[in-house]
């Protein structure tokens, strides 16, 4: 396991050094109210390989997180989608009031530098910080409060949005929570797989969405699959949804290109 770690550490830093990332883009769709154009995406990694096929981040996350290349892959997205947006998202008026989210890992929210590079790349390219959200698993965030809510703060202060990612993976979800100066709440999609079949999964994700909604909250389900469970999702209340029901991920730069009414399930 280790000699293919660190293959996958030398074509990962060979990646950053020529440019063999790409970004990818799934879109949301706002249930409540509903809309029909999707106005927020989640940004994606994706890695090619020798013969032009891409490669998913699954495949090399955990070696670039064991050997601390994470601030560099968080740099290079950063870097590289804000640079998308202003050259050409932001000057078409059909973006107007998007969003898209940015994850961030949790080696490089301790990284003191995190919160002026991305401040600094937002002057540099021009972008709204209110077209961006940024992701941050909750694992992430209760795994060094303190410092988590000083940079979620400092990223609200920016105007950046927030969205805690996988809530409800932890045991103290709920009490974690008050702390965190978030936005959104994007469901763990293991609740949402068989929420259609399974009671159990259906009270957690009310009980998340009851908190959110008293909390002034937006709540985001992923792993949606399937008509059935977007129609689930809709009828509990949940603000957004996102998966291969909805959208499935696009290379960014065909974004401007594919901008058209999707229709809602049902």
């Amino acid at each position: 396991r280790r000699r293919g770690e660190m293959r996958w550490v030398a074509r990962i830093k060979t990646a950053l050094e020529e440019n063999q990332f790409r970004l990818h883009f799934q879109s949301m769709l706002a249930l409540e109210p509903p809309n029909a154009v999707p106005q927020s995406h989640e940004l994606l990694i994706r890695l090619v390989d020798g013969k032009g096929d891409l490669i998913l981040p699954g495949a090399f996350m955990q070696a670039a997180e064991r050997y601390q290349l994470m601030p560099l892959i968080d740099d290079w997205v950063i870097e590289h989608a804000l640079r998308f947006l202003g050259q050409t998202l932001v000057p078409d008026a059909r973006f107007a009031g998007h969003r898209f989210g940015i994850n961030l890992s949790a080696e490089s929210m301790r990284d003191g530098r995190l919160l002026d590079t991305i401040q600094q790349a937002l002057r540099r390219h021009q972008v709204p910080a209110t077209m961006l959200y940024f992701e941050i698993t909750e694992t992430a965030a209760i795994s060094n409060l303190g410092s988590a809510v000083e940079f979620m703060r400092g990223l609200r202060e920016l105007g950046c949005h927030l969205a805690l990612d996988d809530f409800g993976s932890g045991m103290s979800s709920f009490s974690y929570l008050k702390h965190l100066p978030v936005d959104y709440l994007k469901i763990d999609g293991a609740f949402i797989k068989d929420i259609v079949n399974n009671p159990v999964d259906q009270a957690i994700v009310r009980a998340v969405q009851a908190i959110g909604q008293q909390m002034g909250l937006f709540t985001i389900a992923e792993y949606v699959e399937t008509k059935a469970i977007l129609e689930c999702l809709r009828g509990m209340g949940i603000h957004y949804a996102q998966g291969h029901a909805i959208a499935r991920p696009m290379p960014l730069e065909d974004l401007p290109v594919l901008l058209a009414p999707v229709a809602a399930a049902g």
